[in-house]
């Protein structure tokens, strides 16, 4: 299925690219999420760019954790 990444900012699609990544029946936390987009310390932005998610059904942000 082709995502449309185009669709939203270079972080949040950092972000949304690593929490799409995340195994089925694993977490992740904002923080985690926001240093594999590369912006260590970024957790409220990482939070923020998941609240914002226009494919909650692809990109699983259900898998994170605070």
């Amino acid at each position: 299925m082709a995502i449309a990444w185009e669709r939203v900012g270079e972080f949040a699609r950092a972000v949304l690219r690593a929490t799409a990544a995340i195994p089925y029946g694993r977490t992740a936390a904002y923080g985690e999420l926001a240093a594999r987009a590369g912006r260590p310390g970024a957790a409220r932005a990482a939070g923020a760019s998941l609240a914002r998610n226009p494919w909650p059904i692809i990109v699983p942000c259900h898998r994170v954790v605070g």
